[in-house]
């Protein structure tokens, strides 16, 4: 790899290490609007193991804003600490670990740890791959889980 080449390669990766902590960053403050703006038309949302109730994939910006909208009448707030945050060997791809620390309206916690794969290309998210305890999350949400999703 030429000079020029290293430093739009270091360039990309640490553009694309920034959108996904902008991901996370407008989860925190709930802004769903502009976080809708990070996703390519046709992103994709994968959850390969969610619980019963929440789709395993969502595809399309619309669908995603569809879908997290309703996050600011669920929880009181959202943090999310990154433990690890690297591109791999292809800049376009960013793996981020990190935690969740989510108080409920209703009461209670929902507290969790995630491992989340990025695909960004040209400055838009076109995948993330979302791994969680599913199980946290209906304890967390209890009876009101269905009711949410």
């Amino acid at each position: 790899m030429n000079t020029t080449d290293q430093a739009t390669s270091t360039t990309l990766r640490e553009t694309n290490k920034q959108i996904a902590r902008e991901f996370l960053r407008l989860l925190e403050v709930m802004d769903i609007e502009a976080w809708a703006e990070l996703w390519a038309e046709e992103g994709i949302q994968e959850m390969p193991f969610p619980p019963d109730g929440l789709p395993p994939r969502i595809v399309g910006k619309a669908a995603l804003y569809n879908h997290y909208k309703y996050l600011p009448e669920m929880y009181l707030s959202m943090r999310f600490p990154i433990s690890n945050l690297q591109t791999l060997e292809d800049p376009e791809w960013v793996i981020a670990e990190y935690t969740g620390e989510i108080p409920i309206k209703t009461g209670g916690y929902y507290n969790n740890r995630y491992c989340s794969l990025f695909h960004i290309l040209d400055g838009k998210i076109l995948l993330t791959r979302e791994y969680f305890n599913p199980l946290i999350l209906t304890d967390a949400l209890g009876d009101s889980f269905n009711d949410t999703f």
